[in-house]
């Protein structure tokens, strides 16, 4: 032992000489050398630094309590101890002087057990913390009871700390200190985690500070449950991450590191591990080192280029990585770039193939990625979407399922056939143009698959078959209206056959019932019965002509008339059919033209189609008739399945009523077929219609929409002007058609 003068003086010697050489456990008190040498021993081995109190012995064996603070110095087998020791006798008398005035003014709680185990004090915050009063708790077992009313815990605690306690009150030790943490019950009944820290005192009795600890255990645990859920959100991204410090050591690695690279933390825990590993080649390794090594700010984030490395298991992978640096520690960002990187290579292979047919090619031809991604297309798929060139088309349309297929339901299919089969041939879908249009499209696609069987892309030809769609639409809508045609043309022979021969049974009737009319006496009451006869054989006798003009069985006399100065005449009868609640509005072009037409028949026209369109307005609404010059060209005739080329003109009458359903507008002009209640109708008034407007040579269809209102439009051939005002009218049957 080596010392200074002022420690020689402590042991009772005026020369440093008198001590030198021998053991520092010479100077300590007996009850205190084995303790004091455990603790040195201990600083020899862990290197930390101890403030103990022992009592030091002088030469005539007075003890003196001090308090030493002990360091190790040197390295290897070449250890020393160099300690400080102070002499604390007056402070701990001080204190033993004014034991209740030191107590109520500290920061925590403090109570005082003598060696028989009983309460001798409690300060004010041991009350404040515990809620207990001296009273309650006389003695040591009547605290451990209440603290700890879980007898297994209970027993914990008192084989932790007590037995120490114990041995403080036997032995005469003083000044040793041993801390103990226990979650204790208050009087209250709430627990709290409170550090005990036992101090035997020169007097015998132990002196235990109680530290409140429970918010600090609060925010540990609070702080771990953070510290955890941040490690497994790390732990289940689907990205490779690693926390490195500013040493560029690993500090953890998450499970999708490992997946990409085949590495663990253990295999990797520092970055010259990684480097050495993921680098084989020095001069690659070189330059990916120094890329890392620049000093970077904190909350800067570095973005390097994509690299090869060498995994666990030998496979070479691209990957790039971002980091970002924070405070304390680097995250590292990994993606397994390298399925992209194929994909890329792949298409680069092959770029220079067929270029000139890829270019130059009629049809669509494409490559788009599994995730709805268009790879490449050539300038004619381009073309066929609306768009002015192939990358402007890439990069609109990122989902094909979304942007493209008018049907998603389509996409679906079409991406199962190609999952399931690997190819798709002739696969009819409408898609997206680019202006919001639409096109059928004819698709013819492959699967391209790697090694593992992975579709890396798919690759067709798109084929645009919009013109043949609408010919294929065209053809079955033109042959339903031949259909319908040719079955009103089939009703109106059969309802002219019945009703020509139903009116000469009528003739006969109506003879017959004229000669009873005659015979019988005025006076006689059988007159009513006969006069009954004849208004049933003449209402009957309308029915018929009303058959025969659907039929066109009836003459018609045609001559040149203005067709709106005709409609004009018309409007105060056709006023006259309206309610106030119904407003009618004409619009006609000017100047007026010029038709065949009976004039009559034209008056039943308008006013039946004006009778229809009132009975569809019950709350009332607006009637509108407009007449128009209009050339039926070829285009309407294949549109409309009929109309020969000329000049006709149009009357609309359109109504705000109730509109008619699509399933009743095919039906619409056929005899007793009616869409209003019974008894409301005949069905026969646009039956009439549609055979006088045939009578004419003209055309009529209905457009219409439920709750939308309904348009009649009427063609009429026009004709040249020829003495329309005074012109000999002249019988004429038109031919059928």
């Amino acid at each position: 032992m080596d010392a200074n003068m002022k420690y020689a003086r402590l042991t009772g010697h005026r020369d440093i000489d008198q001590i030198l050489g021998k053991s520092v456990l010479d100077w300590t008190a007996p009850h205190d050398r084995e303790r004091f040498s455990r603790e040195l021993m201990g600083c020899l081995k862990k290197g930390f630094v101890r403030n103990i109190e022992i009592d030091h012995a002088d030469a005539k064996g007075r003890p003196t309590p001090v308090e030493i603070n002990v360091t190790r110095i040197g390295t290897g087998r070449r250890n020393s101890l160099i300690a400080f020791c102070r002499d604390i006798s007056k402070e701990l008398h001080s204190e033993l002087e004014k034991p209740a005035v030191f107590a109520d003014s500290v920061p925590f709680a403090l109570m005082v057990i003598d060696k028989q185990g009983n309460f001798k004090y409690i300060n004010e915050k041991f009350n404040k913390i515990f809620g207990y009063e001296l009273q309650d708790i006389p003695d040591a077992r009547t605290w451990f009871r209440k603290a700890y009313p879980d007898r297994e815990y209970r027993h914990k605690v008192i084989s932790t700390w007590a037995e120490d306690i114990e041995s403080f009150m036997q032995d005469g030790k003083s000044g040793d200190t041993r801390r103990c943490t226990f979650t204790t019950t208050c009087r209250d009944g709430a627990p709290k985690a409170i550090n005990f820290i036992p101090v035997r005192l020169s007097t015998g009795d132990t002196l235990i500070s109680c530290e409140d600890l429970t918010g600090l255990v609060k925010a540990h645990k609070d702080l771990e449950s953070e510290r955890s859920t941040f490690f497994s959100i790390l732990e289940n991204l689907p990205l490779g991450i690693v926390l490195a410090d500013h040493f560029g050591d690993c500090m953890f690695v998450n499970a999708h590191f490992t997946n990409i690279t085949g590495y663990t933390l253990n295999d990797v825990p520092t970055g010259r591990d990684w480097l050495v590993k993921a680098y084989p080649d020095p001069e690659h390794r070189k330059k990916v080192a120094v890329a890392w090594k620049k000093d970077r700010l904190p909350g800067s984030t570095y973005e390097a280029a994509e690299c090869r490395i060498n995994c666990k298991n030998g496979q070479v992978k691209v990957i790039s990585f971002q980091a970002t640096r924070l405070k304390d520690f680097t995250i590292i960002v990994l993606r397994d770039t390298t399925a992209r990187k194929q994909i890329e290579s792949a298409l680069k292979r092959n770029e220079d193939k067929y270029r000139s047919i890829y270019e130059n090619a009629i049809e669509g031809i494409f490559r788009s990625a599994p995730d709805g991604r268009f790879l490449s297309a050539n300038p004619a798929h381009a073309r066929m979407l609306g768009y002015d060139s192939s990358e402007e088309m890439i990069r609109d349309i990122t989902d094909l399922g979304r942007q493209l297929f008018v049907d998603p339901g389509d996409h679906r299919y079409f991406k199962e056939l190609m999952e399931t089969q690997g190819i798709v041939e002739k696969f009819e879908t409408r898609l997206y143009r680019k202006d919001g249009g639409t096109i059928w499209v004819s698709l013819n696609a492959r699967a391209a698959r790697n090694d593992n069987g992975e579709t890396i892309y798919h690759e067709g030809t798109a084929e645009d078959i919009t013109a043949r769609k609408l010919m294929e639409e065209e053809k079955i809508e033109l042959e339903a209206r031949l259909r319908q045609s040719e079955k009103m043309e089939a009703i109106g022979k059969l309802a002219g056959g019945i009703a020509h021969d139903f009116n000469n049974i009528l003739a006969v009737l109506l003879g017959h019932s004229g000669i009873l009319k005659i015979r019988i006496p005025k006076d006689d009451p059988l007159q009513a019965r006969v006069k009954q006869i004849i208004d049933t054989i003449e209402k009957a006798s309308s029915f018929t002509k009303s058959l025969l003009a659907f039929s066109r069985k009836q003459d018609v006399v045609l001559q040149p008339v203005r067709i709106n100065a005709i409609i004009g005449k018309s409007m105060c009868i056709l006023e006259g059919l309206l309610p106030k609640s119904i407003d009618l509005e004409t619009a006609f072009d000017d100047p007026d033209v010029t038709i065949l037409a009976d004039t009559s028949k034209i008056d039943q026209v308008m006013m039946n189609l004006i009778t229809n369109a009132r009975d569809a307005m019950p709350q009332g609404g607006k009637i509108i008739i407009q007449s128009k010059r209009v050339t039926l060209d070829e285009k309407f005739r294949k549109s409309h399945g009929y109309g020969v080329p000329a000049e006709y003109v149009l009357i609309t009458v359109t109504d705000t009523g109730t509109g008619i359903e699509k399933d009743a507008q095919d039906r619409i002009f056929e005899p007793f077929y009616t869409t209003k209640k019974a008894g409301k109708g005949t069905g026969l008034g646009l039956a009439i219609v549609y055979g006088i407007v045939k009578q004419h040579n003209g055309y009529i269809n209905v457009s219409s929409k439920p709750n939308k209102g309904t348009a009649f439009n009427v063609y009429f051939p026009a004709v040249k002007e020829e003495n329309p005002k005074g012109s000999t009218g002249y019988s004429f049957n038109p031919p059928n058609g």
